[in-house]
């Protein structure tokens, strides 16, 4: 039986919600650790066969397990605010458009002290989204677009407009909230390229953000050249490297784990290839929803 099940940092399990519900977008923890919420799906957020009518989000404490549902959101990504006081949610409405895309997806912000659900109308199209850590700004990707927008005045800043991947978790903060980091195709096929994009810096001289791209070509510790191409990315928690679940060209390589460094003097670190590693989705036959999997630590 499907269960939800949490554990303390030692490892230790702390309690489940056996057989109720089978989470299908990744639960995600509040910054205090009392809550997690996540996404209940009767059908596949990355391959909706129907609408979003039916589906769910859930909220549940994890002292008593009290549970709040938000009913007919199809989540297709969930981020708390830095300070746990509202959930943002990426979700379509009950209509499907062609191609079985939901029709005007867009960011939804739960307020669990209130109750209040409110859209931000300015983001139609959302399917990633991630605070920034002052939690003054959300960065999204909708359609092929990523912007920031902030959640009070609606204000926003287009970063890029040629953010399409066909794997990854979306954009993603570097830790102080300077920098995002987030993945674009190169070309057709599947290779994506990673691009690093400071908000409201235009010192190139035109209007967009000033953008670097990290090379797919990096050379190791051992000075061995390797073209890498990843399925996802996030930072790690000091900032210095990005974490790679990725494929390589290069050959019995298959897929692999490496520390990318922000300096492109600094060698990449290649870390021991994972047995039973399953990093990739978006295809018709699945329901993976990307996991974010070098991330923020629950407060203490």
């Amino acid at each position: 039986m499907p269960e939800l099940a949490w554990f303390d940092r030692a490892g230790r399990r702390q309690g489940s919600i056996p057989g109720t519900v089978e989470p299908n977008e990744t639960p995600v923890i509040s910054p205090d650790g009392g809550r997690v919420a996540f996404g209940v799906n009767k059908t596949s957020p990355i391959n909706p066969d129907t609408s979003a009518a039916g589906s769910e989000v859930w909220l549940v404490t994890l002292a008593d397990r009290s549970t709040t549902v938000l009913p007919d959101l199809l989540a297709t990504d969930l981020d708390w605010s830095p300070d746990g006081s509202q959930l943002a949610i990426a979700s379509g409405q009950r209509e499907l458009d062609s191609g079985n895309a939901l029709r005007d997806g867009r960011t939804y912000l739960y307020e669990p002290s209130s109750g209040a659900l409110r859209s931000l109308d300015a983001t139609a199209g959302t399917y990633h989204l991630t605070w920034s850590p002052d939690g003054k700004r959300i960065a999204y990707q909708a359609r092929d677009v990523l912007r920031v927008i902030d959640p009070v005045t609606q204000s926003q800043q287009v970063l890029d407009t040629g953010a399409g991947a066909i794997h990854g978790i979306g954009p993603v903060w570097s830790p102080d909230g300077k920098t995002i980091a987030y993945q674009r195709l190169l070309g057709s096929g599947e290779r994506h390229e990673v691009v690093l994009v400071t908000p409201g810096d235009t010192t190139g001289g035109t209007p967009a953000a000033r953008e670097s791209v990290i090379p797919d070509l990096q050379l190791d510790t051992q000075g061995s050249p390797w073209h890498i191409y990843p399925f996802r990315v996030t930072w790690s928690p000091d900032g210095r490297y990005l974490l790679y679940l990725a494929w390589s060209t290069e050959p019995s390589v298959g897929v692999l784990a490496a520390a990318v460094p922000t300096d492109a003097a600094k060698p990449m670190l290649v870390l021991p290839e994972l047995a039973g590693l399953v990093p990739y989705d978006g295809y018709d036959d699945t329901s993976f929803v990307p996991i974010q999997t070098w991330g923020r630590r629950p407060a203490s």
